[in-house]
């Protein structure tokens, strides 16, 4: 529903002190929410600007390419401040990297960018479209791309490009030709790499840094944002309570979107944040190797920074280290140690397949140590794990007598006392 013809009004907050004024922006559809300003000038003018934008389309929409509609498309998510309202505006990054990703798709003797907008069709991009997101990709990934560009036919429809968005259709089913790996099983794991990468380690920094990796199971934001006050050295324990995230934001510059981020510590935990609508407030303690622990102590008395507040392992200049000097770290340790190339996330992956070998019957131990937002993500990522040898010998046990040749076991219940027909 466009704007001019549902036009927000301003109204002020009722059963409130705050004097706020609310434009209400939900009976427009699409996920709109309320927004608060402090006065009525304010709102107003943010209705205003609303409506402005939403008078601006071109009149020549209908004879848009594709090329066309993800210009627009691209900075509308960025500047209209509609989009923004209607929460159109996240995970921008991956949105604009889908679509780009099929522009350049042939379709017949021509790429999908220089097709009219209004001549795309179901059958159109069932043919091309769809096989050509799939190679290579697997499902998740084949999907994650089909959604970003059906949203920007979605807008198509606003924009005056058609009447309706044929990516819509029931008809159409996404499916990778790539097997997805969402779970870990055991021989995924390869421990004995693991210590010959850790024991490859350029110094103590770099050693310690891995061997607490793959002995806590913290994840890499989190372990960045580490300071030696969360570390209980002779309690052998470590809070877990923040991680450095980065914020992504975008600006059309000279036509073109241009990404501006940035990195900060920020309080709670991934699992907090999935666990509870109020974000923030979560943070887990894990207890320490009492080898790790001598190791940290070593380690401390080498660092230039150990106060309270200082990074566990920070840069030269005493700012939380870069995500990037992991990888650049790992991979010269796996060169050295001449194994299999992983990523660093899986350390945190060897540290629950220890934490499988003594509690298996003890899921919720493992979910909080691991910082999971519930038992369901333990049980899915590493549900091979949960069965035990002795369970495998018992589901053994019990299909080789239900499926018997020589000694079948007589169902009970079906005799009716009737002569059989």
């Amino acid at each position: 529903m466009e704007v001019t013809e549902l036009r927000p009004i301003a109204h002020k907050e009722r059963n409130r002190l705050t004097g706020k004024w609310i434009v209400d922006l939900r009976p427009l559809g699409n996920g709109g929410t309320r927004k608060r300003f402090n006065n009525k000038e304010q709102a107003q003018e943010f209705i205003n600007v609303l409506i402005r934008n939403s008078n601006q389309k071109l009149s020549n929409a209908i004879h848009w390419t594709v090329i066309d509609l993800w210009k627009k498309f691209e900075k509308d998510c960025i500047e209209d401040p509609i989009f923004a309202a209607q929460g159109k505006n996240k995970n921008l990054k991956n949105k604009f990297r889908d679509i780009v990703s099929v522009l350049d798709i042939k379709v017949g003797s021509h790429k999908f960018k220089n097709i009219l907008v209004r001549e795309v069709d179901t059958v159109m991009y069932k043919d091309y479209i769809i096989p050509s997101i799939s190679q290579g990709a697997s499902t998740k990934t084949a999907q994650n791309k089909h959604n970003s560009v059906t949203l920007m036919f979605d807008e198509a429809v606003g924009y005056g490009c058609r009447l309706d968005n044929p990516l819509r259709e029931k008809c159409i089913a996404v499916a990778g030709t790539k097997e997805s790996k969402e779970e870990i099983a055991p021989e995924d794991i390869h421990s004995e790499e693991i210590l010959k990468i850790i024991n490859s380690a350029k110094n103590l920094y770099w050693e310690t840094a891995m061997s607490f990796a793959a002995f806590t199971g913290i994840r890499q934001g989190e372990q960045r944002a580490l300071t030696w006050g969360d570390l209980n050295l002779d309690d052998k324990k470590v809070r877990i309570s923040k991680r450095v995230v980065t914020d992504k934001e975008y600006k059309i510059i000279n036509g073109k979107s241009v990404e501006y981020k940035s990195t900060y510590v920020k309080k709670g935990t991934k699992g907090g944040d999935l666990r509870s609508k109020t974000k923030g407030g979560d943070k887990r303690t894990v207890p320490l190797s009492t080898e790790l622990v001598s190791l940290l102590k070593e380690y401390k008395l080498s660092c230039k920074r150990s106060e309270l507040t200082d990074y566990v392992w920070a840069s030269q200049t005493g700012h939380f280290i870069s995500d990037s000097r992991f990888g650049e770290e790992l991979r010269a340790s796996i060169k050295r140690a001449n194994v299999n190339s992983i990523n660093w996330h899986m350390f945190r992956h060897y540290y629950a397949s220890m934490l499988f070998l003594r509690y298996s019957e003890d899921v919720s131990k493992i979910t909080k140590w691991m910082g999971h937002a519930d038992e369901a993500v333990t049980k899915k990522v590493y549900r091979h794990w949960l069965e035990t040898e002795d369970q495998q010998a018992e589901d053994q046990s019990n299909i080789d007598t239900l499926y018997s040749l020589k000694a079948p076991i007589k169902m009970t219940g079906t005799d009716d006392g009737f002569y059989p027909e």
